[in-house]
């Protein structure tokens, strides 16, 4: 089993050290959930553009959730900032109205980015991130790769461009 471990490792390492992705036209082949090395290069190569995949998705997932909490803390700052100045207000100074009016237009903006746009995005983002994780995990984490052909695979790896 550490040999397992240490082929899936090298595996992996060398896949980020690997070509880049390109578009293919063959379709991945999925191994069999079991025992016993993967030996086929067709499940080879699915695995590693699975981890690849992945990683990308990861990637993307951590973008996502900065530019969420970036919008949120935005937000937050937006509410103190009304509640701030709503009690300092004078209702008989337009131009103290048009100001405040413009802060709860920005706010209510904000708000509408941050609930209609990016939550869903990073909900659906984070949606096929596990779904491609636990398939990769359930296809290719519990099987070590077969180490020559591994390399043969390595040398011509081209994997589906991740939309």
């Amino acid at each position: 089993m550490a040999r397992s471990a240490i082929l899936f490792a090298a595996a992996l390492s060398a896949l980020a050290a690997g070509p880049a992705l390109a578009q293919v036209g063959a379709p991945l082949q999925t191994p069999m959930p079991g025992a016993g090395t993967i030996t086929a290069p067709d499940e080879i190569r699915y695995c590693l553009c699975a981890h690849q995949s992945v990683d990308i998705l990861g990637a993307r997932v951590a973008a996502e959730t900065a530019r969420h909490q970036e919008v949120q803390d935005r937000l937050a700052a937006l509410d103190k900032q009304m509640a701030d100045s709503k009690a300092n207000v004078d209702v008989n100074q337009p131009d103290q109205v048009e100001a405040y009016r413009r802060l709860v237009e920005a706010r209510e903006k904000t708000m509408a980015e941050f609930y209609y746009e990016l939550t869903p995005r990073l909900q659906q983002l984070v949606a096929r991130y596990n779904a491609s994780t636990a398939a990769y995990n359930a296809s290719c984490t519990t099987r070590s790769l077969d180490a020559l052909m591994l390399e043969n695979v390595k040398a011509t790896l081209s994997c589906p461009v991740e939309p």
